[in-house]
């Protein structure tokens, strides 16, 4: 993939659709920049390779129940992630993931369109 994020582990048959910079939020005191996929089976965050110790996030597109924003927020600790909006992955199984990326409503659009073939469509709330 390139220097600063590995390429995400996948299957025989698993293609990248889509991909974009983006940073995960761990908990309100770590975070994990690296690179989004969104492949033919699944959602996929590859952590950058700095973060020797991170391992990489993924679900199941099936386990995608819903993608918007989240709102900022002023937290403590102020590490900035909650000075930006965010894009919020809600899962079926009731976990949340957030990530900040640049672009969010391109993002935001770019994701809805691609996980529109998966069935109902995600609903959106800004």
């Amino acid at each position: 993939m390139g220097w600063w994020v590995r390429e995400p582990i996948m299957r025989p048959d698993e293609t990248v659709q889509w991909q974009h910079h983006a940073v995960r939020q761990i908990d309100a005191f770590r975070i994990h920049g690296g690179r989004l996929f969104l492949t033919s089976a699944r959602l996929i965050h590859e952590p950058a390779r700095i973060n020797v110790r991170a391992r990489p996030w993924k679900t199941p597109r099936a386990n995608i129940r819903n993608v918007t924003v989240e709102p900022r927020q002023l937290t403590l600790p102020v590490l900035g992630m909650g000075l930006r909006k965010r894009l919020r992955i809600e899962l079926v199984d009731g976990g949340v993931e957030l990530f900040m990326v640049n672009g969010l409503k391109v993002v935001l659009a770019d994701l809805e369109a691609a996980l529109a073939d998966d069935g109902p469509s995600p609903a959106t709330h800004a």
